[in-house]
């Protein structure tokens, strides 16, 4: 479940497997570092906010479809982040449970905005969705990403998946924003919403089929070292920085934000 193998057979002996080497979360410090000053200028620029929440961890989903920007700032208050108290609760049992089986889970996290700018993005190449995807998949332990009511939309016929356009303050608004805030992969000036699923952590204490490398047999291995129960509430504060840093990145490109920021 680790990237040990796909590393291996690209370099060989040359890397270093230890504590998940390279492809380990660790490496998304940096990111969450970088996000926060991205934040920063959003925020402080263009009047832009960003945050995230879990929407469901080890199939405890919560059970709200609608929810403030503001409730999903003060989830971190919480032990998990979730808007729905109860959803909280049963997590936080069912990380115990799973702990204690020696196993792991994993989740669903979303990442909000307030209203983007519009005409971030390109329409063909550099489109702001497509750069969005492929900073979220990037995330280590990331196996999906939808946006805004991503493949819920597939089973809705036109009539149902379109956002109706109304004039709301002198401009064409969506009514619902089933898109997530862009249209032809740019933005339109709403809050930009997506989801994104991590898969469960791979280092687990059930025996596991690998192979010996030295001796190039199959063996069966127990992990004992320290592990997460889940990263997913960890790994979703990737998934908001680095959507906080491909903001900034189209915004400069805009001409929305200067290259060089003086106090």
């Amino acid at each position: 479940g680790h990237a040990d193998l796909a590393w291996y057979l690209k370099f060989g002996r040359l890397y270093d497997f230890r504590g998940g080497g390279r492809a380990s979360g660790r490496e998304t410090v940096a990111r969450i570092a970088a996000g926060a000053v991205a934040k920063m200028i959003l925020r402080q620029v263009l009047g832009v906010e960003v945050s995230s929440h879990l929407v469901e961890l080890g199939g405890v989903a919560i059970g709200r479809d609608s929810y403030t920007f503001d409730e999903v700032v003060k989830a971190w208050e919480k032990p998990l982040p979730m808007v729905d108290d109860e959803a909280v609760k049963r997590a936080v049992d069912l990380l115990i449970k799973t702990a204690t089986e020696g196993d792991s889970v994993g989740g669903i996290g979303e990442v909000l905005t307030t209203e983007v700018p519009p005409g971030l993005g390109e329409p063909v190449f550099d489109k702001l969705k497509a750069d969005l995807a492929k900073a979220i998949m990037s995330i280590p332990s990331a196996v999906g990403v939808e946006f805004g009511d991503g493949f819920r939309l597939a089973r809705m016929r036109g009539s149902e998946a379109n956002d109706q356009i109304r004039l709301r303050d002198g401009r064409p608004r969506l009514e619902t924003n089933r898109v997530g805030g862009m249209l032809g992969g740019m933005s339109i000036g709403e809050p930009i919403r997506l989801r994104v699923a991590f898969k469960p952590t791979p280092s687990v204490r059930k025996p596991q089929r690998t192979v010996d490398l030295e001796r190039m047999e199959e063996v069966t291995i127990v992990f004992k070292g320290r592990y997460d129960v889940s990263t997913a509430p960890k790994a979703i504060l990737a998934a908001e920085a680095m959507t906080a840093i491909i903001l900034v990145d189209h915004s400069i490109r805009a001409g929305l934000i200067p290259r060089v920021i003086k106090k």
